[in-house]
């Protein structure tokens, strides 16, 4: 603050040379992203649905008719209402902004990561911007469409996800290290502040993304407790915010009311149908979700994980050998999916199938193996036993938010953009193994991360170029 008030041209020139490579990262993704963005348009279905709507309630009436009759989504809604009464472009502006916010969360988490293995962090890791800008274009296309660039859509996933990881930053940071990073303590208590309202946007746009929270709360405060023999009062403040707020959405009356009529819409049969045959349905989902719909980003976290063991290990143990081989026959088949092995893709999961075969138990078999097999190297490699558990934590994590979803009815009706929470927590699984391997020796470290990042990077690339090719000729999601 002294240095500021004595000469703050000079500060502000210092800082823009210290990040200069950040900066023209984040201006060049700015760009990246507007292009499609410029090709958006008010599609029909809720996007219609809700700006009528909207009009025939003030902003309170409207939220709370939501809260009693449909959603819990409160943040959502009035992020809903507010836009459905202002021109197009100024959600355009919002999108732009919190996709950016989501790329440079992703990035300081990173950061964050490399500093647990000690490593000395540049001020700028430009492999590492740029894959934050577009690793989430790796992931699955339909999934990136509805929940980034569809207008209700993003105000429901990618808003909060942004925010959420906004928020989800400090205490994480608080958890690894003991210190919220600010020197003075104004800054850090009204950081603390911040990071309970972008907690609070996160819990009241999505049950799925609330759940999530409310289990790494509880799993922040556990760590805390066992690494310094006492309990912080921040995190455990946090994690009771956390479950109030949580309970107060799931107990919503509309979400009954919703949970009833889409049953009631897409699967009337829901409630007579054997606890056996919805639990074979729902398994057919989760595995469908999971292999068929993630993009690109599981086969980037065995690139990475497969890297890390060949890099560090001399001799292999029975059950490294037989992992490794899982995980290359998943990847194999991951190559081969439109031709060769596509019957390991076909999980028939829908629903109304009377009676399934033998052979349709295969496929699930085989990735229930091989997902099994990935948790158990990404255990293996950690180098503590609090490591250890992160890596299983995050796994389950991205598991967990996906069996929310398709265990429940709501799954039939919310679709493809149920995935881009998952999603997003993949993405911080592969960024804590870039953070790992960029901690190991490497002859040339520029290309060696550039080399890691590359899968995601390059098929980031291509999907973004071709849903630009789409919007351009014609704007559609559906």
């Amino acid at each position: 603050m002294i240095i500021l008030q004595k000469n703050p041209v000079k500060t502000v020139c210092k800082w823009i040379s210290n990040y200069r490579i950040m900066l023209l990262m984040f201006f060049l993704g700015a760009i990246f992203i507007a292009a499609p963005l410029w090709f958006v348009i008010r599609g029909g279905g809720d996007d219609t649905n809700f700006v009528t709507t909207a009009h025939q309630y003030n902003l309170m009436e409207f939220v709370v008719m939501r809260y009693l009759t449909w959603s819990s989504r409160i943040f959502s809604e009035m992020m809903i209402w507010i836009f459905a009464h202002l021109d197009l472009i100024y959600w355009k502006i919002v999108d732009l902004l919190l996709y950016l916010l989501q790329s440079f969360m992703l990035y300081q988490y990173y950061l964050l990561f490399a500093r647990k293995y000690d490593q000395p962090c540049e001020k700028s890791d430009p492999v590492a911007l740029i894959a934050c800008l577009v690793i989430p274009f790796s992931m699955d296309f339909l999934a990136l469409k509805d929940a980034v660039f569809w207008v209700t859509g993003a105000m429901n996933y990618l808003w909060p996800a942004a925010l959420g990881l906004a928020g989800f930053y400090l205490p994480l940071r608080y958890t690894l290290t003991g210190s919220t990073g600010f020197q003075s303590k104004l800054g850090s208590i009204a950081a603390q502040i911040g990071s309970y309202l972008l907690l609070l946007c996160g819990l009241v746009s999505s049950e799925q993304m609330g759940a999530i929270f409310v289990a790494f709360y509880l799993l922040f405060n556990l760590y805390y407790v066992l690494q310094n023999k006492r309990v912080s009062v921040y995190l455990l403040w946090q994690v009771v915010f956390a479950i109030i707020i949580y309970l107060l959405i799931i107990k919503a009356p509309g979400v009954a009311e919703r949970t009833v009529a889409e049953t009631q819409n897409y699967i009337p049969d829901f409630q007579t149908v054997a606890l056996s045959l919805k639990l074979n349905y729902s398994a057919r989902w989760f595995f469908d979700a999971i292999i068929n719909q993630m993009g690109m980003l599981l086969p980037t976290v065995w690139v990475l994980l497969c890297v890390y063991i060949f890099k560090t290990e001399k001799k292999f143990c029975l059950i490294d050998i037989f992992s490794l081989l899982c995980i290359f026959l998943g990847f194999v088949a991951f190559l081969l999916k439109d031709s060769t092995t596509a019957f390991l893709f076909d999980f028939q999961a829908s629903w109304g199938i009377p009676a399934f075969g033998v052979t349709s138990y295969l496929p699930m078999l085989f990735w229930m193996i091989v997902l099994l097999s990935t948790i158990v190297e990404l255990i293996r490699i950690g180098c503590s036993f609090y490591e250890k558990m992160a890596y299983l934590f995050v796994s389950l994590g991205i598991a967990c938010s996906i069996a929310v979803i398709v265990f429940s009815p709501t799954m039939y009706a919310s679709g493809d953009r149920t995935k881009y929470i998952p999603s997003i927590l993949s993405i911080v699984l592969i960024f804590m193994l870039y953070a790992k391997l960029k901690n190991l020796d490497w002859k040339n470290s520029d290309r060696a991360s550039l080399a890691l990042l590359a899968l995601p990077i390059c098929y980031g690339f291509v999907q973004y170029f071709d849903l630009l090719s789409r919007f351009s000729h014609q704007f559609t999601l559906h």
